[in-house]
Parts: structure tokens; sequence; C-alpha cells
């Protein structure tokens, strides 16, 4: 849209309006994919468009919201649904006996849906952004009261980094995920072409979901810092010799 006077012409720029679904709430600022959510829904925002996150608030990463620092305020509207994912043995046990993945199953939620459900009725995003293949037995609520564009924010190859904690686990450990990670790998690589937009932290991970099969569209966003929020520690140059 634009506005005229007679000395000039000023072109807004028209607001996006997002969704940006989390497997854990992305605060504090102690792990790279709650800084890699934090930054990018802070740029989204800086950019003139409408934040919205629906997050799990799980039992292993558990945040009161209520304690939130006052600068946390770049979302339009804050949803969270409290997720009990605890590993629990004999569920896991039992799915050794299933195809399905247990790294998945622990965050399927009937009440995560409905809250999803609710939200999709009574808004409308352009984007709904999934942060890591572990929201993605959700893309059928999605598809089912949204038109939005669905986009993967893939912070990892999820399987890999499975695969890497096998290969360090205790030999009891490492059989079981041996047995369950490659359920894994098989769902990640099935759902890469349900996203209509992938967003990869790496050019490497971009490439390798090419090369596992992704047709869709891809970008590369690597994950930015606000500079502003961190400050040089100058003690060590002070200490006595």
């Amino acid at each position: 849209m634009k506005c005229e006077d007679s000395e000039k012409t000023i072109v807004s720029r028209p607001t996006m309006k997002i969704l940006q679904i989390c497997n854990k709430f992305p605060y504090p600022l102690k792990d790279g994919a709650a800084i890699a959510i934090t930054y990018l829904a802070k740029a989204f925002n800086e950019l003139g468009n409408e934040v919205t996150l629906l997050s799990m608030n799980t039992s292993k990463h558990w945040f009161d919201t209520e304690s939130l620092p006052h600068d946390f305020d770049h979302y339009e509207a804050l949803h969270t649904v409290y997720i009990d994912n605890r590993i629990r043995p004999f569920p896991a046990l039992w799915n050794l006996f299933s195809e399905k993945s247990y790294h998945i199953e622990r965050f399927e939620d009937a009440v995560f849906a409905e809250k999803l459900r609710e939200i999709l009725q009574n808004s409308w995003f352009d984007v709904v952004q999934l942060e890591s293949v572990y929201l993605a037995p959700y893309i059928p609520v999605i598809r089912k009261h949204s038109s939005a564009i669905i986009a993967l924010r893939a912070h990892n190859v999820e399987y890999e980094i499975w695969e890497r904690v096998a290969s360090n686990a205790n030999p009891l450990k490492r059989w079981y995920l041996e047995k369950i990670t490659p359920r894994l790998k098989q769902y990640e690589i099935e759902r890469l072409n349900q996203y209509d937009l992938l967003v990869g932290i790496t050019e490497r991970d971009v490439a390798h979901f090419k090369r596992l099969g992704l047709q869709k569209p891809a970008v590369v966003s690597p994950i930015g810092l606000d500079c502003r929020d961190y400050h040089a520690d100058d003690s060590c140059f002070n200490r006595p010799p």
C-alpha cells in the first residue's frame, strides 16, 4: 500500500501472520534450539510481521512463563500446553514391538492437537512454522484447519544426532537406540515432502535432505544473534599474574 503526499511517497510493508510451533519452550536461551527459535521470531517481529507462539511446556524442559523478562515481547500471543514427555520404561520397551518412532511418539498429545485446532480456527495465518520434525504429527491438523504455508525449521538432521548418541552410549542404551533410531530416520525422510518449505540451519543439512529425497523448496537460514544481548567478560584480563 502507498501513502502519498506532496513531498514523499511512503511504501508500507505488508505484514505476515506467522504461527511458530515448538516442542519445548524457547526460553531461557541456554541451548542452540532456544537461541535459534527466539532470534528468528524476534527478526520476524522487527520486520513488521505478527508472530504467535504455540509451545509445548514439557516435563523435561518446563519453564514458568510468569518469570519471563519484560523484553521477551516479540510475540503477539503466547500459548503453552503442558506435555509429560518423560521416558517411561514400559512404553519405551513396548515400542520395540511397534513400527512407530518412539522419538516422535513422545511428542504426540491430544490436548496439544486440540489447542492447535482452536488457534487455527480463531486466527488466520500466512505461515505455520514447525520448529523440528517432532511437530510433524500435527501436519494433518494444520492442513484441515488452515491454508497457511507449512515450513519446517530443521535445526538438525535429527536421526544423525541420535546415531551419534548411540555410538557414545553404554551397551544397553546403544542396543536400544540402534533399534529405534532407524524408525526416526524413516519418519524424517517420509515427511520431507509434506512441508511446503524446508528452512535449514546449514547448507550441509539442506544438501543432505535433498539427497534423502527432498523435492520441495528449501532455504538456508543460519542462527542469528543480537549482539546487544551479549557482553564481553573482561575479568580474565584483570587477574593478577
